[in-house]
């Protein structure tokens, strides 16, 4: 499959995440009762133009300011979710295209695979958009998260095909992925969640669900 596929709307499906010995959970969520419940969005009800959407419940956080879509690709980065779920505050789509910039000045491969942020207008935001049957993600909608997908050591730009356990996993440019953003966000920096326990930052919560990608947060 190639890797455009992946910015199809909506998403195609994803390929499968039991590889490894890791227990994967059914999706990239903190579990109930994790270290990073605290995490998850408590959206506001939105204004009447945000309920109308198809895909997305009456619950939304409808903040106007979310409202600044990630462009699909930049110098080192390229999204892979549909565009409704990549919405974010101004300042934090102007922070991961910086730091796209930032990482291809380090490495021209492989660039970096952004996955959700949120939904426009924040709130509840769908872990596959036109399939709220899969449920919504516990923290995302605030329009200060985006999701990384880890680093492959065979630079190959495919998300989730290899977790943390896969030999092809570049936990050493990972973890310069890790400092790199909280080096470039300073007090903007809030915290990451991840299933790797080896990775260092400033704040981290970790989970087990997080095995393809690094959950970033910043601070507004």
């Amino acid at each position: 499959m190639a890797n455009d596929d992946y910015l199809d709307d909506p998403p195609l499906p994803l390929p499968s995440r039991t590889s490894g010995p890791i227990v994967v959970p059914p999706d990239d969520d903190p579990p109930i009762g994790s270290d990073c419940d605290h995490l998850k969005v408590t959206p506001d009800p939105p204004p009447a133009h945000l309920a109308r959407r198809q895909y997305v419940p009456v619950t939304e956080g409808g903040n106007p300011e979310i409202n600044t879509p990630l462009p699909r690709e930049g110098t080192g980065f390229k999204a892979y979710k549909t565009v409704e779920t990549e919405y974010g505050y101004r300042s934090t789509v102007d922070f991961v295209i910086a730091l796209g910039k930032e990482w291809a000045a380090r490495h021209p491969t492989p660039r970096l695979l952004i996955g959700d942020l949120a939904v426009q207008g924040g709130g509840l935001t769908p872990k596959r958009w036109g399939h709220p049957e899969g449920g919504f993600h516990k923290s995302h909608g605030s329009g200060l998260d985006f999701d990384v997908q880890i680093i492959r050591t065979d630079d190959v730009e495919k998300p989730r095909e290899v977790n943390i356990t896969d030999p092809r996993y570049d936990r050493a440019r990972t973890q310069e992925l890790v400092t790199l953003v909280f080096r470039l966000a300073g007090l903007q920096f809030d915290c990451i969640i991840t299933a790797d326990r080896q990775l260092v930052a400033p704040k981290v919560f970790h989970d087990a669900g997080h095995v393809f990608h690094v959950h970033f947060r910043l601070r507004k």
